[in-house]
C-alpha cells in the first residue's frame, strides 16, 4: 500500500492538488465565518475545478502505454522506494 501511495504522489498532480485541499478543509473546520474562512472556503474551491480539469485532462490525453509509461519511469530508477513493485510488476530481483 505505502508503494502504491508513494508512485501515486509522483506520478499525479491530482494528488498534491488533494493534499492542499485536505489541509485547508482541516484548518476551516472550526473557524467562524469570516474573512479568513471565506478566503480558504474559495481556494477549496479553486482546487475542486483544478483537480476536476486534471483529472479529465490525463484521462483524455494520455493514452494507455503513456500510463504504463509514467509508471514505469518513476519505478524503474527508484527500487529502494518500490521493492514489491520492482520484483512482481517489472519482474527484476
Amino acid at each position: 500500500m505505502e508503494e502504491a501511495k508513494f508512485l501515486t504522489g509522483l506520478t499525479s498532480p491530482r494528488v498534491r492538488l488533494e493534499a492542499e485541499y485536505s489541509q485547508l478543509s482541516k484548518e476551516i473546520e472550526n473557524l467562524p465565518d469570516g474573512p479568513e474562512y471565506r478566503l480558504k472556503h474559495a481556494r477549496m474551491q479553486e482546487l475542486e475545478h483544478q483537480i476536476n480539469e486534471v483529472e479529465v485532462r490525463q484521462t483524455e490525453t494520455l493514452s494507455d502505454q503513456q500510463v504504463v509509461d509514467l509508471v514505469e519511469n518513476a519505478i524503474r530508477p527508484n527500487p529502494q522506494d518500490f521493492p514489491l513493485l520492482t520484483k512482481y510488476y517489472l519482474n527484476v530481483e
